[in-house]
């Protein structure tokens, strides 16, 4: 095998079979991937820039936007080099408000800790491509979750570790921030 393939994409398939919970990314996606080796051990190399994207997750009512970053492909490992996003209400308060959190997605200094921005970092082994190994850091000071059957919503801080193949394990801490996050729970007389 010998070949090289780029392109450029509003939607970003490549992902969404590997994770169940993804519906769907969308933004510009800009794909180089240069395969060589043997049908029997392919060797993948290459590069992801993803700018101005959105993301929208089965389980969530609100979408994770302006995302941008990079991953780069060396010897079939996918690195994330740099990967940040924002959550907001749906409906927020203040058109303003939102308006100025997509802003800082390109102008914010990554390294302050008060800011709402999700960070990801992480690498995914694509040696078995259609059985890959997981391992991501994500991380935010401000994550804004909203389930689509209104059992919680609001603002928290949360720092995980994904990993795994076939099983994958989430390790990490969730904290609501206070007065600004709701568990919605119904209780039934037994």
């Amino acid at each position: 095998l010998d070949f090289i393939i780029t392109g450029k994409s509003n939607s970003f398939e490549f992902l969404t079979p590997y994770f169940d919970i993804i519906d769907s990314i969308n933004g510009h996606i800009n794909l180089n991937l240069n395969v060589t080796g043997s049908l029997k051990n392919p060797i993948r190399n290459g590069g992801i820039d993803i700018k101005h994207a959105k993301i929208n997750l089965m389980p969530l009512e609100n979408t994770v936007y302006g995302i941008n970053g990079s991953a780069i492909i060396e010897n079939n490992i996918l690195i994330i080099e740099k990967l940040t996003g924002l959550t907001s209400n749906s409906n927020p308060i203040n058109g303003i408000q939102k308006i100025s959190n997509f802003i800082n997605t390109f102008f914010l200094n990554e390294k302050n800790n008060d800011n709402p921005l999700i960070r990801t970092s992480g690498n995914m082994d694509l040696t078995d491509f259609f059985d890959p190994k997981f391992n991501f850091k994500l991380n935010s000071n401000d994550i804004y979750l909203s389930s689509i059957n209104k059992n919680y919503k609001g603002n928290a801080s949360a720092d995980f570790q994904i990993s795994g193949k076939d099983t994958i394990f989430i390790d990490g801490v969730f904290n609501p921030l206070p007065n600004k996050f709701t568990f919605l729970m119904e209780f039934e007389e037994g």
